[in-house]
């Protein structure tokens, strides 16, 4: 089995894992006015920033089945 232990600021978030399929561990950003038509009305920029933690069972009677460990928010900490 493949697993990800994964953390954010010294904290275990999760351990995540597959013996057969897909694993993955994304953070993403999304922003910009052209994002969200409300926020680019109003003049604002929307923004997602996103830890995802998923995989796709292959194997067995549940192969298919997509896994979710984790979806979360982050907040950035912005550095000039």
């Amino acid at each position: 089995m493949i697993a990800f232990e994964v953390h954010r600021n010294g904290e275990k978030l999760c351990t995540a894992g597959v013996s057969s399929g897909v694993l993955t561990a994304v953070v993403s950003w999304v922003g910009g006015k052209a994002h969200d038509k409300d926020a680019a009305q109003r003049g604002v920029e929307h923004r997602d920033f996103l830890l995802h933690v998923g995989g796709l069972l292959a194997d067995g009677n549940d192969a298919g089945q997509h896994l979710s460990w984790r979806n979360d928010p982050l907040n950035p900490e912005i550095r000039s």
